[in-house]
């Protein structure tokens, strides 16, 4: 589901018009509308705007269906949000096998936490 879909399902679910979610995230009918429809980029003031609203991160717009979201509760596994995002460090996009490493070196930098805890 794109980021449009997202906020007009949101929208719908919680039973809201688009005039009344206006009127809680202080934005237009019209811009909701535009956004909902493709017309518009959402920006980064609307997203923090609709997150705040839902109580959901902006990550929640941009998640792969996969994602096991619960709108309740905003966690989301480590290993799958490293493995399914484009991940950067110091400006370099990490590459898969990167990625894994890093995956390795939290468990063990977990692993090493308990046994000192």
């Amino acid at each position: 589901m794109d980021p449009k879909n997202r906020v007009k399902y949101l929208r719908k679910s919680n039973n809201l018009t688009r005039k009344e979610l206006a009127k809680i995230i202080n934005y237009s009918e019209d811009y909701i509308y535009k956004v909902e429809t493709g017309r518009r980029d959402i920006s980064k003031g609307f997203l923090d705007a609709i997150s705040k609203a839902f109580g959901v991160p902006r990550s929640y717009f941009f998640k792969a269906d996969e994602y096991k979201y619960n709108q309740n509760n905003d966690k989301i596994e480590f290993e799958d949000f490293i493995r399914e995002h484009k991940v950067q460090f110091y400006g370099q996009e990490l590459n898969e096998q990167e990625k894994e490493n890093i995956i390795e070196l939290v468990k063990v930098a977990l692993k090493l936490q308990k046994k000192n805890s």
